[in-house]
């Protein structure tokens, strides 16, 4: 491959990432490097982006883990139609928002994160709609839970930052 048609490509993914450059004042050379870095550097920030996406997609998959599990008691054993449904789209969609959510968050902290917050949300489900009562021991198993998933978060090297 010529240097020009190399040169050329760079430009056309450097101008997909929205970057323009003035090539007239730079040797060619400098435009072709200056412009497969900054693609590089516009990809890394759009990176940066879609972790924080991960991220709202895992709060996604709790808030349907949640849903999910509370129309599950709700249908009775699958007796009730619409709780039923509900259940099973619930279901597929937290499969869906896990897997988006994991391509850049690890999987282990993903899942301690998403079963520690869900457990903790369908018990305060539980709670307020179902009338289940919680005693002490639960909920300090549940304090436990939220230090755990805390520290994983903040003190945990493998956090992606």
């Amino acid at each position: 491959m010529s240097f020009n048609r190399r040169m050329t490509d760079a430009l056309f993914i450097d101008k997909r990432v929205g970057v323009y450059y003035n090539t007239k004042r730079k040797h060619p050379r400098q435009a072709f490097l200056y412009a497969i870095l900054e693609s590089y550097r516009k990809e890394y920030q759009w990176r940066g982006k879609m972790n924080r996406m991960n991220w709202l997609f895992l709060i996604v998959a709790i808030i349907s883990e949640s849903i999910a599990t509370n129309s599950l008691k709700a249908s009775n054993g699958f007796t009730n139609v619409v709780p039923s449904i509900v259940a099973l789209v619930g279901y597929g969609s937290v499969l869906f928002f896990l897997s988006l959510a994991i391509r850049t968050i690890p999987v282990g902290l993903a899942y301690a994160t998403w079963s520690g917050i869900g457990i903790i949300l369908i018990a305060m489900v539980g709670w307020l709609w179902h009338r289940q009562s919680l005693d002490v021991p639960a909920i300090i198993g549940m304090g436990l839970i939220i230090a755990g998933v805390v520290i994983i978060n903040v003190f945990s090297n493998s956090v992606t930052r």
